[in-house]
């Protein structure tokens, strides 16, 4: 499925097993650590059983962003279901391809298709850690909204409601 955002071409496509190598190298870059809640690196060992779980579970929707151009992957998205009515998205992004408002569109393709997918889903988290207003700015631009009723400490939750 194709993405444009600021006259850049991309796709966004389920990932796949040959993927894992790319989401751990990315997962695992400081400032994307710097960024997460764990704050820690992912060894390969862990990462492999849980990308294998992950791909073979109806509970989780894993994402890759493709330059069109070059076709290389940029980035990934991820929805993992929050009990019964809701999930938990996660984006990153490659440090060239960040400002550039493929953010946006990633995390709203990835929300559509947490939608779609779950009709059960009646809202879509994001935990941003404080400060980290890129992100912040990314979520509000498609929609997502500042709330409460999911506390995190050290962090901003917004929110996506179903339409």
């Amino acid at each position: 499925m194709a993405m444009n955002s600021e006259n850049i071409s991309c796709d966004i496509r389920n990932a796949t097993y040959q993927d894992a190598e790319f989401i751990l190298a990315l997962r695992n870059q400081p400032e994307i650590v710097a960024l997460g809640s764990s704050k820690k690196t992912v060894t390969l060992d862990e990462h492999e059983v849980w990308f294998k779980d992950a791909l073979e579970s109806d509970q989780h929707l894993i994402f890759i962003v493709t330059s069109v151009k070059a076709g290389d992957p940029i980035g990934y998205s991820r929805l993992v279901r929050s009990g019964e009515v809701g999930a938990v998205i996660t984006i990153a992004l490659s440090e060239l391809w960040r400002g550039r408002s493929i953010g946006s569109a990633m995390i709203e393709r990835t929300a559509q298709a947490g939608f779609d997918r779950w009709s059960s889903v009646d809202y879509i988290l994001a935990y941003i850690l404080d400060g980290n207003m890129r992100s912040v700015n990314s979520f509000k631009k498609i929609g997502f909204k500042s709330t409460t009723e999911f506390p995190m400490q050290g962090h901003q939750v917004l929110v996506l409601r179903r339409q």
